[in-house]
Formats: C-alpha cells, sequence, structure tokens
C-alpha cells in the first residue's frame, strides 16, 4: 500500500552536516524528521557515496535510481501493466513506499545533496578529490537552480 505524504512532511525533514569523515563510504549527514517522514529518511540513510552520482542523476533527470530495494521511481518509470499509476515521486525501501509530490522531492533532495557538498568539504572526505565529484556538484547546482533550494 502506497502512502501519500503532504509536502508538509516532507519539508520539514533536516538534513545537517556531521562534519565526521566517513572514510569514503557513508555520506556525512544526518538526516531526521517526523515519524511520518521515516520512510523516506530510512531511504536517505541508504545512500552511500557509491550511490550518490547515479541516485543525483536520477533526481536531475526525473528517472528510477534503485539499489539494494531501495530508492524512487517517478510516473514514466512504469513498465509493468499491472503497477498502479501515480503521480510524484515513489520513495521506496523494503518496509515502506510512500508517494511525494516532485517538487518537495525537489527541495528535499537539493537540500540533502547541498548538505554533503558543505560536509564532505569541511571534513576533508576523500571524496572530493573523486573523478565524479566535479559531475555531481554540477548536478547540484543544476537541481538548485530548478527550484529545489
Amino acid at each position: 500500500m502506497r502512502i501519500h505524504l503532504q509536502d508538509a512532511v516532507v519539508d520539514a525533514i533536516s538534513v545537517e552536516p556531521t562534519g565526521v569523515p566517513q572514510n569514503g563510504v557513508r555520506p556525512i549527514g544526518r538526516v531526521s524528521g517526523p515519524e511520518e517522514a521515516l520512510p523516506i529518511i530510512f531511504t536517505l540513510d541508504a545512500i552511500g557515496w557509491t550511490e550518490l552520482l547515479y541516485t543525483a542523476n536520477g533526481v536531475r533527470d526525473r528517472k528510477a535510481s534503485d539499489w539494494d530495494d531501495v530508492g524512487f521511481n517517478y510516473p514514466s518509470d512504469i513498465s509493468e501493466p499491472d503497477e498502479e499509476p501515480f503521480d510524484g515521486v515513489e520513495v521506496h525501501n523494503p518496509i515502506f513506499e510512500v508517494i511525494v509530490s516532485e517538487k518537495a522531492f525537489d527541495r528535499l533532495m537539493a537540500r540533502f545533496f547541498r548538505v554533503l557538498v558543505i560536509g564532505a568539504g569541511a571534513a576533508r572526505d576523500p571524496v572530493i578529490t573523486t573523478d565524479w565529484w566535479p559531475s555531481f556538484l554540477t548536478i547540484v547546482k543544476d537541481l538548485e537552480k530548478r527550484g529545489g533550494s
């Protein structure tokens, strides 16, 4: 069963840099929010540095991004005739499946990615020296221009 979350719930999700290097494995951000937002919080907590560029590309291009049974889908990603159509973005993990508006999702992901950029820089995380980091920074700027900041 899909649960629809109001924009206000998504907008209440807080993302803060931890300032603690995570040895190139986990992004350095802390995600918290109201209980209704736990499905999204769990999904964001599952994003590691290795999934970050893939995830950011998915948000920018409004295409599915899935890893280890966690991720998000857009209506255009429906490929099976028996899949239930939806408006917005479906955020899922093995426990939850919620639908949020595209605008609220864009705002959240722009905040999430910006905090990771700030946190990685402040902590001098080795991720900022990877060959894909400049591409990630460009995507973050694109999302912020789209209205997600």
